[in-house]
């Protein structure tokens, strides 16, 4: 919570009770002395000593969350210094219809949920949750231009296409473009497809575009000729 996340948030992200996030956020000052020296206030006054199995484990695990506190400080000056003064140089002279951002989301098609605005979480007993998945990878541009949706799944030939009789999915005839792989990931190969395609497009219309995507490993790629790649900081 020192960083301004909410207590019911937390609770959602990790299923926990608030009253839970609330006592561990308390105590959060104890559990390091705890982890530290061995020790455990178990009364006023009084100490339990815990002999710690792994010390050098523990003390491992301290310093790496303060490393990783201090780099995170590093990140938010760099991540600053991107929105103040590298991006608006990139965009001083972009057209908000040609200033681009894509990203990938992956939709759990089979899943129903487990929680809603109106009863917040819930879990109905003896159903399993599905955890078939898709990638779905939008592109719209600062201007609220939006384009047609690349789809990855993990199938080459899903039965809903055989049942349709869809075949050869191109944008041209289906409005969406497909990708499969084993675990319907985006992946390097993908994207440099993709991003042939979104050239292509733009070569038709005679337009240059910047797009901004984020440091996914999967998107590694070079500039095409219409379209200028330009990534957010890494995070």
């Amino acid at each position: 919570m020192d960083h301004g996340f909410k207590a019911g948030d937390l609770a959602d992200m990790y299923d926990l009770s608030e009253s839970s996030i609330r006592r561990i956020y308390k105590e959060r000052h104890k559990t390091a002395t705890a982890l530290k020296t061995g020790e455990v206030s178990v009364r006023k006054g009084k100490k339990a000593v815990i002999k710690l199995e792994y010390p050098e484990v523990d003390e491992g695990v301290l310093k790496f969350l303060k490393w990783v506190r201090e780099e995170s400080s590093k990140d938010l000056v760099a991540l600053e210094n991107w929105f103040t003064v590298d991006l608006p140089e990139v965009l001083m002279n972009v057209d908000p219809r040609n200033l681009l951002n894509a990203d990938e989301a992956s939709l759990f098609w089979r899943n129903f949920g487990v929680k809603s605005l109106i009863i917040g979480r819930w879990q109905k007993t003896g159903v399993r949750i599905a955890k078939d998945r898709i990638t779905i990878f939008l592109l719209c541009s600062a201007a609220g231009e939006k384009f047609v949706i690349c789809v990855i799944g993990t199938e080459e030939r899903p039965r809903a296409f055989e049942k349709n009789a869809v075949h050869d999915v191109t944008v041209d005839k289906y409005g969406f473009s497909y990708y499969h792989n084993s675990t319907a990931w985006m992946t390097t190969a993908i994207f440099n497809s993709w991003l042939d395609w979104l050239n292509a497009e733009m070569v038709k219309q005679d337009r240059h575009v910047l797009l901004v995507v984020d440091n996914f490993i999967a998107h590694e790629a070079s500039s095409r000729s219409n379209v200028t790649l330009h990534f957010f900081p890494p995070n």
